[in-house]
Formats: C-alpha cells, structure tokens, sequence
C-alpha cells in the first residue's frame, strides 16, 4: 500500500495504518529496511501514532500543534534523542497543517 493511497478516515484496521506509517517512512526516506524500533519518540509523535493506528487524521489545528510540539522536544529534530518516529510524524503532521518544517521551527524559534 503506498502512502498516498492511505485514507486515514476510512476505517482502516491497525495492520493498515501501521503498513501506511512504513509507506510514509520509505516514501519520506527511501528506507528499504524499514524496522520499528521501538522507540516512541517524542509526545507529539506518540500522538500521532495513536491517530494513524486507530485510523483517524488530526485537524490542521491539531496537527500543528503536534508538530510544534516535536519540533520543540527534538530541539527542531536536531537532538540526540530523535527518533524516526519523530521525523516521520513531523513531516506528515506538517503536511496535515499545511506548514512548512523549516519555516515553522523558525517561527517557533523567534517567538
């Protein structure tokens, strides 16, 4: 299944929407070896995650704030402690919203 033919509104199960996490990662990062880790991540990612396992998307308010959120956990994704997770949930809540990564972790970092 390939991202972009995920419909998170559509009552997928959770063996779905975990297959069109990979896809989003794969997509996102050309990673072959796409291997959960385990690792959650930061809050907002977590959130996420939880989203797309019961099949639903965040408003773009939500997902805004998500994003905001794992931009400032992560120090804007630059951490150590930076997951995949994070990356991935960053770039597709980004999306959700309609912002920029870049030009909101530099917003978030003037305000």
């Amino acid at each position: 299944m390939a991202a972009n033919d995920y419909d998170p509104e559509g009552g997928h199960t959770r063996e779905e929407a975990e297959a069109a996490f990979e896809a989003l990662f794969k997509e996102l990062h050309g990673d072959d070896d796409f291997e959960d880790d385990g690792a959650l991540g930061s809050y907002g990612a977590f959130v996420y995650k939880m989203y797309v396992g019961e099949g639903r998307k965040p408003d773009e308010e939500t997902a805004r704030e998500l994003c905001e959120e794992i931009l400032a956990a992560t120090d804007f994704l630059r951490a150590e402690g930076t997951t995949r997770e994070d990356r991935v949930a960053c770039a597709a809540l980004a999306n959700i919203a309609g912002v920029d990564i870049e030009a909101l972790a530099k917003e978030a970092s003037t305000a």
